[in-house]
């Protein structure tokens, strides 16, 4: 197992220090030192790096030290991913409703895509997929749809970390054929997998991004390529009105 980094502990002991010792008028550099067990020079350039990260702000009058909002905006973005199924649940059935495929809630793990909720078609030929399930984020609609709504920093460097290896013969094979599809996905609201995680499946997705601007995942509809080759663009228009619904929520 890789040793800790000893300057991230510290630095997250600081942090908790915070957050669980501070009062209304909040810690000084020397008690921060105190609690977490550090010499004072090195308990305030600890403190001093989570005030240029934003986490921490120093008053101007007391002197004192205190956490800013920053944290509670990623626990409230974290608990929105924790509750999206229940979010988008009467969403996604709409959408099923509309279209009558199977429709994929989905959300990013790392240089992936996984499944966090789907409901069937009730149609004859089925898509194989489940819960939990994971595919590449580069082959699935679902992946280049929130692809299209990452800040371009973010996109651009996981981008360059992502395999392209092709699973169909109709895979982007390239970063700039990836990017280029990205551009396209963006200006239409919806993006298009035409047979490139699975042969003769087409599958269409949108991202969710909620009122901070933040893109939480994405929703998806799959079906044979014979039933949706002739609907692309009347199903994205309603896939992104699904996910544009359920951003709206969170």
């Amino acid at each position: 197992m890789t040793a800790p980094t000893r300057t991230l502990q510290r630095g997250l002991q600081v942090l908790e220090a915070l957050a669980g010792e501070a009062d209304d008028d909040g810690l000084s550099v020397s008690e921060i030192a105190a609690i977490v067990d550090l010499d004072k020079a090195t308990a305030n350039r600890l403190v001093r790096t989570l005030c240029q990260s934003g986490y921490a702000y120093q008053d101007p009058k007391t002197r004192q030290y205190k956490l800013t909002g920053k944290l509670l905006a990623l626990g409230s973005s974290h608990r929105e991913n924790l509750d999206l199924p229940g979010r988008a649940a009467p969403f996604l059935a709409r959408l099923r409703g509309e279209t009558e495929e199977t429709v994929h809630l989905g959300v990013r793990e790392l240089d992936r895509v996984v499944y966090i909720a789907k409901l069937d078609s009730q149609l004859p030929v089925q898509i194989a997929s489940a819960i939990g399930q994971t595919m590449p984020m580069h082959t699935t609609a679902l992946g280049k749809a929130i692809l299209s709504a990452m800040p371009d920093d973010q996109r651009d460097a996981l981008l360059e970390q992502l395999d392209l290896t092709p699973r169909t013969e109709n895979s982007l094979r390239s970063v700039a054929d990836l990017r280029a599809d990205i551009e396209r996905s963006r200006r239409r609201g919806y993006s298009v997998d035409d047979r490139e995680n699975e042969d003769s499946i087409t599958c269409v997705g949108a991202p969710i991004v909620n009122g901070l601007g933040e893109v939480l995942g994405a929703i998806s509809v799959s079906g044979p390529t014979f039933r949706m080759k002739d609907q692309i663009e009347a199903i994205g228009e309603k896939c992104a009105k699904a996910a544009a619904d359920i951003g709206a929520t969170l």
